[in-house]
């Protein structure tokens, strides 16, 4: 019985002896990316979630300043030179543009544009790419789009560039089923000289 036991409380062992080592090592990890953040930005962050995506693979850390939890960026740890990058800069370029957004959102959901998620939000890649990702109420249908259908995508471009919010594209998908949903995506800088219903239409018909 005895022998028995034995591997089983070896295994049990080793797995709780690994499970304390990496609750350290993600604990002195996260312990660099919050001096790291707080020297080079001059802020406290709390940690919203630690992605690891294999053992080799370097942890990245989604964070927030303790001031401002809504503004969630990454902080990516490369353990072997025990360097760190972070893209703060473009999530706070996002965050200004929602900021910027805020006034304009009840005439965009008077529009009948949803929020993506429960709250409206800009995402960002890289420096110069600012997506807002909306739902609309009602279906899309890109191939047969009608002037009454295409008015309110015209007032939609209209006031994002009346807020002046840094968005760069915007993504508009229908609320149906995935089988059946359809979704209209386009670049704001196509749209800034944009007069007309008509020109919109062709934009969207490409």
């Amino acid at each position: 019985m005895k022998k028995n036991l034995e591997p089983i409380l070896i295994i049990i062992l080793f797995s709780l002896v690994a499970g304390i080592a990496l609750y350290f090592a993600d604990s002195t990890d996260a312990q660099k990316v919050e001096k790291y953040i707080k020297e080079k930005y001059g802020f406290k962050i709390g940690v919203e979630q630690v992605i690891e995506n294999g053992i080799a693979a370097h942890p990245t850390f989604v964070v927030f300043p303790k001031k401002h939890p809504d503004l969630l960026f990454k902080a990516t740890l490369n353990p072997s030179t025990d360097t760190i990058t972070d893209d703060y800069p473009e999530a706070l370029k996002a965050d200004k543009a929602l900021h910027k957004l805020e006034k304009v959102i009840p005439a965009i959901e008077q529009l009948g544009f949803e929020s993506y998620d429960e709250e409206f939000k800009v995402s960002y890649l890289g420096s110069k790419k600012r997506t807002l990702k909306l739902y609309s109420s009602t279906p899309i249908d890109p191939a047969s789009l009608k002037e009454e259908k295409l008015e309110r995508f015209f007032e939609l471009q209209q006031l994002i560039k009346e807020s002046g919010a840094s968005i760069t594209h915007v993504m508009v998908e229908d609320n149906r089923e995935p089988v059946e949903s359809n979704s209209i995506y386009f670049a704001m800088t196509d749209m800034k000289d944009v007069k007309t219903k008509e020109e919109v239409l062709r934009l969207l018909s490409k």
